[in-house]
């Protein structure tokens, strides 16, 4: 065979083993088309989605694309933003939490009314008494299930309201409301001021301030405005103190008609004396000496007072009208020392200065402390230091 024929027929049989290869790959495939074109089978159908889904969508849940999605959504959910989750709260805590503190603030407004210790010296779970602030609570709930519900163990920790310093806030709030209804029936008017020094229970100097006004019906008042503990009795610093009291409260020396001292040099004093001091600042506040360390009862000082205007209404001397010439006691500041050895006694002699002011006044002005809302005092406390009204 020549060499020609030789390749022709070698060629020849590479074709025919190449279409026997060919040949049932081409009828499978036929196979599997027709088969498509009438019955599509359930692989070919997943094979072609999981080719035309979103490489994110796979089932591996730690698949790269799937966390950034998962992070995206997070991100767009402001709603779930720490900031917004800590103060988001429930109604029905909003309303637990101002129930506890309504129960907080009229025991302490009761207990101030009363002039009574707020606290123990041992105020732990297993105490037997455990002061009466808390006591006082524990009263309250045994009357009212809704408030047994929400106060003291069945309180949450961070908002319980019985701490001591709760109590001093309340306390505060009630006082300064005081201070400021006398501030504002004295106004721009003239006024005087009454001052008393005496040592409290533990021998520490304390002064009383009470401001003597007329009001806008024409009646004389006098009200107990302040107590302050002095390091000295110096003039200067007594002066200094009285000075820093009124100005807290914008009232101004040159409004002072009048000033009451017992009869003690440093305050009577005509040259160097408290009175002097104040003459050279306003030269209409006249010194009086307080009438009530001269009698032994006030009564004896009201008898007198009475005696010397029905002279004085005999001889046309003064007039008589509504809210002229009344009896006024001027024993204000004996009785604020009163309230102070009620209040400061030897069991509860590590009092603070502005707990026991605070206390004073809302004792001997009960009047007006007690008209007061619970709304009002609830807003100030909750404004007091940015307080969530929770």
């Amino acid at each position: 065979m020549s060499k020609r024929k030789i390749i022709d027929a070698f060629f020849k049989k590479k074709d025919v083993s190449d279409s026997e290869i060919r040949t049932p790959v081409a009828v499978e495939t036929n196979v599997d088309t027709s088969m498509s074109d009438e019955h599509p089978s359930k692989c070919s159908r997943i094979q072609s989605e999981e080719i035309d889904r979103d490489p994110g969508s796979r089932k591996d849940s730690n698949s790269p694309h799937r966390i950034v999605v998962k992070c995206c959504k997070h991100l767009k959910n402001y709603s779930r933003y720490i900031d917004k989750l800590i103060e988001k709260q429930t109604l029905k805590e909003l309303e637990n939490n101002r129930l506890r503190l309504k129960t907080s603030i009229e025991c302490a407004r009761w207990l101030a009314f009363q002039a009574c210790a707020f606290r123990d010296h041992y105020e732990s779970l297993d105490s037997k008494n455990r002061g009466n602030f808390i006591e006082l609570i524990k009263f309250t709930s045994t009357f009212n299930d809704k408030v047994a519900s929400v106060v003291l163990e069945n309180a949450p920790r961070n908002a319980n309201y019985t701490s001591p310093t709760i109590q001093k806030e309340i306390l505060h709030i009630i006082a300064s409301n005081v201070r400021n209804a006398i501030h504002e029936k004295i106004g721009d008017e003239k006024f005087c001021i009454l001052v008393n020094e005496a040592r409290d229970e533990p021998k520490r100097e304390q002064i009383t301030i009470i401001l003597k006004f007329v009001d806008k019906n024409g009646f004389i008042k006098e009200r107990f405005f302040h107590v302050v503990h002095v390091r000295d009795i110096t003039v200067l610093t007594l002066k200094n103190e009285i000075c820093a009291v009124l100005s807290r409260y914008n009232l101004y020396i040159e409004n002072i008609r009048g000033q009451g001292y017992d009869g003690a040099s440093n305050m009577r004093g005509e040259w160097n004396g408290l009175q002097a001091l104040f003459l050279k600042e306003c030269l209409y506040a006249y010194y009086v000496h307080c009438m009530a360390h001269k009698f032994k009862s006030n009564d004896e000082l009201q008898y007198a007072q009475g005696e010397q205007i029905e002279n004085m209404i005999a001889s046309n001397e003064i007039e008589t009208r509504r809210g002229a010439n009344q009896i006024v006691s001027i024993a204000t500041t004996e009785r604020a020392f009163s309230v102070m050895k009620l209040l400061k006694t030897r069991l509860c002699n590590r009092m603070e200065d502005e707990f026991l002011a605070d206390n004073m006044i809302v004792y001997i002005e009960k009047k007006i402390a007690g008209n007061f809302t619970m709304e009002m005092i609830m807003d100030e406390f909750y404004s007091m230091k940015n307080r969530r009204q929770t």
